[in-house]
């Protein structure tokens, strides 16, 4: 073998980010370099370039919090790592010769947190300085480009000529599915679905794909200005869903300020996980005072859903599909319902529950003090007709 790096994959596999890492690499010196990238309360190494065989990996997964990912705010500089508690423990947990390092955050156009560049040396570098952050920022640049391209290209080649297409040509469905008052059974709102006829890939590959490929916000701001042209036609308001990624865009406020918000609620949807909560809660706030109600969902499927919770205050908590379904006759998931109802009404929120399918569950639900709900039992999704009211 020659050369002075060690394959971390099949030849095959070498990308355009593995060239640059290499490039980085050699430029500034050090002995290893790596991208990783954020998945929520994660980071993921996703590239490496070393000199020496070490047991760093494509795939691994760190712990944001006890890596050294949420440091590097915006760039971390460390030239003795010996004198730095923290990656001195980390060196010695992952078995990795740290000696000094230097990373930067890379972060989208949109202002949205990425992941990290960073590199290390196996020995101290009392030379490292600004001048090598100024490296990794002008090459972070280029690398996340290149990221992201590839990233579009895991999703499938087309799929932003796919989503850009589907929206030109309005080939978008909205179905309307019930929101009703359990105890009374009047319905008080509806959610907009999105459909896409004609296609053969489901509802939630269509959302998956045109996120992964960049072009998320796009479709689902066109779902939304479909389903405004039918808040004439509905009693109540209309529930719409948007991402976190969508919410966070720097031009989403003004869009956003023709929307007849006393007339909606903003579904907060999971399609990527929230990278700054602050600015969220000022964007909800700023709804909020046009009249938005604002509905979290999935509440209860997991740690990180109630934190969520948490973080938004939210006017409506939506109940997971599997706390709802079969809850009359198992007695975790009463307690599990009872304690998000406890938990709603503490915060002044209202329990919706998805789902709904049978009448067992239907009346175990209201014994719990759920007061809303949605369902194949309360009303399947369907089309709106033209001029017609719901």
């Amino acid at each position: 073998m020659t050369g002075d790096a060690w394959p971390v994959g099949p030849v095959a596999t070498f990308s355009g980010v593995d060239a640059l890492l290499h490039l980085a690499r050699r430029q500034l010196g050090m002995d290893h370099a790596s991208v990783s990238r954020f998945d929520g309360p994660v980071c993921r190494v996703r590239n490496v370039s070393v000199a020496h065989r070490v047991r760093t990996r494509t795939g691994l997964t760190h712990v944001r919090a006890e890596c050294a990912c949420d440091r590097v705010a915006p760039a971390l500089l460390v030239p003795d790592a010996a004198q730095d508690e923290h990656l001195a423990r980390l060196a010695q947990q992952w078995d990795l010769p740290i000696g000094s390092l230097a990373a930067v955050l890379l972060t989208t156009a949109d202002g949205r947190p990425w992941g990290t560049l960073s590199v290390t040396a196996a020995d101290a570098r009392p030379d490292l300085g600004e001048d090598v952050l100024a490296t990794l920022h002008s090459l972070g640049e280029t690398l996340l480009d290149v990221l992201l391209a590839e990233e579009a290209q895991d999703a499938g080649p087309h799929v932003v000529d796919e989503v850009h297409d589907v929206v030109a040509r309005g080939a978008l469905q909205v179905v309307l599915q019930p929101l009703v008052h359990l105890q009374t059974g009047m319905v008080v709102g509806h959610e907009a679905l999105t459909r896409f006829p004609g296609s053969d890939k489901p509802t939630s590959a269509w959302f998956h794909d045109a996120t992964v490929g960049g072009v998320g916000p796009v479709l689902e701001r066109a779902t939304v200005e479909r389903a405004l042209e039918l808040v004439p036609h509905v009693k109540g308001r209309l529930s719409i869903n948007l991402s976190s990624e969508t919410l966070l865009q720097p031009t989403f406020l003004a869009w956003a300020e023709r929307l007849p918000w006393q007339r909606l609620i903003l579904e907060i949807t999971e399609q990527q996980p929230v990278e700054d909560y602050d600015r969220l809660g000022e964007v909800l706030t700023h709804l909020r005072a046009s009249g938005a109600l604002v509905a979290v969902d999935d509440t209860g499927s997991g740690y990180s859903s109630l934190r969520h919770a948490l973080a938004v205050e939210p006017d409506l908590v939506k109940l997971d599909l599997s706390l709802v379904q079969s809850v009359h006759s198992d007695d975790a998931r009463q307690a599990l319902v009872s304690a998000v109802c406890s938990f709603a009404e503490r915060i002044g929120a209202r329990v919706v529950a998805e789902g709904i399918e049978t009448p067992e569950d239907l009346a175990c639900l209201v014994s719990l003090g759920v007061q809303l709900g949605q369902g194949y039992l309360l009303g399947r999704p369907s089309v709106l007709a033209t001029g017609a009211a719901s």
